[in-house]
């Protein structure tokens, strides 16, 4: 039972979202194609009879991120489904803990020197106490999702995307996945083992900047300021097969799936933020499929 339950707040933090360790994986190079300040956007044109609608998440529990506005409020309630990244009730701790965990027989341990694997492991033992070493046994880039989970205030019991999901549920509207929480983690098996240990080392060492970075994204997005929020992510350092695995790959897949969703019934779609703007963001991909995609206020 301590086994699982050191594990299942990982289960439900796999979407892309703004705390130190996702930094890099939120936001969309190249030029802003959503000028607008504004989460929410309604899709319509290209057949559709009536508008749905795509919300910009951010997975914190920091209460300032609960103002919202009347018009996503009516949105939300005008629309027979919901859907987010993940369905939280289609998440199964069986099938995702193997995809969780390293090979048999290796730790965090044999992954790192040991004056960096003495740092990583002291705040480790710090925040998750005597379940430390149990989770040593998980890939970095999960070890480092836990350590972040206490980086912003801690004010609701729920973060924002899981909030909505509750009043969705309320609501008895139709609860969709957009992706499933197999692809998410996969998508980070692009890393090698010794890249994620060397991210979660430097975010150990880092862990005041990140803060700092961390309060100035969070007033990007309570300012509902998209280019902001990309400025503020535009130096990472991400490239290549990890940035298309982690962002580009998932924005197409996202775009094409909201999309089918629009065609069978108006859904109001809540995604992180960070994959809205961009060149290959879901709103411009959004629009080359003939969608009208424009910001509501």
């Amino acid at each position: 039972m301590a086994f699982r339950s050191a594990f299942s707040p990982v289960l439900r933090r796999l979407t892309a979202r703004i705390v130190p360790i996702f930094l890099l994986f939120v936001v969309a190079n190249g030029t802003a194609t959503a000028k607008s300040s504004s989460l929410l956007w309604k899709i319509s044109g290209n057949g559709l009879e009536q508008p749905s609608y795509l919300y910009g998440t951010i997975h914190i529990k920091d209460k300032r991120v609960f103002e919202f506005t009347e018009a996503t409020t009516r949105a939300l309630a005008a629309t027979p489904a919901f859907a987010m990244e993940l369905n939280p009730d289609s998440i199964s701790f069986v099938d995702m803990l193997p995809l969780m965990m390293l090979d048999s027989g290796r730790t965090l341990k044999s992954l790192l020197p040991e004056e960096d694997y003495q740092l990583v492991h002291s705040k480790l033992k710090e925040k998750m106490g005597v379940q430390a070493l149990v989770l040593e046994k998980m890939k970095p880039v999960f070890i480092a999702s836990l350590l972040s989970l206490d980086n912003t205030n801690q004010d609701y019991e729920t973060s924002l995307d899981e909030h909505l999901f509750q009043k969705a549920k309320d609501a008895n509207k139709k609860v969709y996945g957009i992706e499933t929480a197999a692809e998410q983690m996969q998508a980070f098996d692009v890393m090698t083992l010794e890249e994620q240990a060397q991210m979660l080392v430097e975010q150990v060492r880092d862990e005041a900047k990140d803060d700092s970075s961390t309060a100035m994204m969070i007033q990007a997005y309570i300012d509902a300021d998209l280019d902001k929020l990309m400025e503020l992510i535009g130096e990472s350092e991400i490239k290549g097969d990890v940035y298309e695995a982690l962002l580009t790959k998932r924005n197409h897949i996202m775009a094409d799936r909201i999309s089918r969703m629009t065609t069978e019934q108006p859904v109001f779609a809540a995604i992180g933020s960070g994959h809205l703007a961009g060149e290959e963001g879901v709103i411009a991909l959004l629009r080359k499929k003939g969608y009208t995609v424009e910001p509501v206020r």
